[in-house]
C-alpha cells in the first residue's frame, strides 16, 4: 500500500482534487493518480505534487519534461490495463534527458475508493495545518484582498454584515474560502464563538 503525501493542488485546479476525481469515478470511468512520492536534490515538483489522468483528460502536473511523460505513459497503459499501483525511480540527469540534477520516485495508480480515501485524509491534513485569515469586509477592499489572498495555502473566513455584497459562490472558489455574514450588532466576542 503506498502513502499519499500532502497533496499540493495546482492553481489551475477547481477545487480539491479528490473532489474533481469523485465525479469521473462516481460514472465509472478510470482515472489515474500520478503521485510525487519522493523527490530528493534538485527536481521540478515536490513530494506530494500530483496530476490526475482520464482517458481524454490530465490536470496538474509532476514536473514536466521526460518526468512527466514517463508518468502519463505508465498512467495511459494503466488506464486500459489496471492493475497494481508502479512506482517510477527517476534520477533526472542525462540518462533521461532532464537535466535537473535531483531524484524522484512516482507512484502511478488507478484511483479507486481507497486511493479516494487516503487522499481527502490527505487534503483535510494539509488543510487543517494552514493559518487562518479573518477578513472583515466585502467591500471593494475586501473583494480585492479575498481574491489575492485565494491561491496561497490559508484559511480565509470573510465576514460581513451584508450577505449581498458576497460575490457569488463558483466552483473555481477554493475549498478553504469561507464566508459568513452576520448580524451587524454581534460584538467581536460573539464572532469569534460563532465560527
Amino acid at each position: 500500500m503506498s502513502t499519499v503525501p500532502s497533496p499540493r493542488i495546482p492553481l489551475s485546479a477547481p477545487g480539491p482534487l479528490s473532489a474533481i476525481l469523485a465525479g469521473p469515478l462516481a460514472r465509472g470511468e478510470a482515472v489515474v493518480l500520478i503521485t510525487v512520492a519522493e523527490a530528493r536534490g534538485s527536481t521540478p515538483r515536490e513530494a506530494g505534487a500530483c496530476m490526475a489522468v482520464g482517458a481524454d483528460w490530465q490536470i496538474g502536473t509532476v514536473g514536466g519534461g521526460r518526468l512527466e511523460q514517463l508518468g502519463l505513459e505508465t498512467a495511459r497503459r494503466m488506464l486500459v490495463e489496471d492493475g497494481e499501483p508502479v512506482h517510477l525511480d527517476v534520477p533526472l540527469g542525462p540518462a533521461v534527458g532532464q537535466c535537473c540534477g535531483g531524484h524522484v520516485v512516482l507512484t502511478v495508480e488507478r484511483v479507486d475508493e481507497t486511493v479516494l480515501y487516503r487522499l481527502r485524509a490527505a487534503e483535510a491534513t494539509a488543510l487543517a495545518g494552514q493559518p487562518w485569515l479573518m477578513l472583515f469586509g466585502a467591500g471593494h477592499v475586501g473583494k480585492a484582498v479575498a481574491r489575492a489572498m485565494a491561491p496561497l495555502p490559508l484559511r480565509l473566513v470573510w465576514v460581513d454584515s451584508r450577505a449581498s455584497e458576497f460575490p457569488p459562490i463558483r466552483r473555481s472558489m477554493p475549498i478553504s474560502a469561507w464566508r459568513r455574514s452576520c448580524p451587524a450588532r454581534w460584538r467581536w466576542r460573539r464572532l469569534v464563538r460563532a465560527i
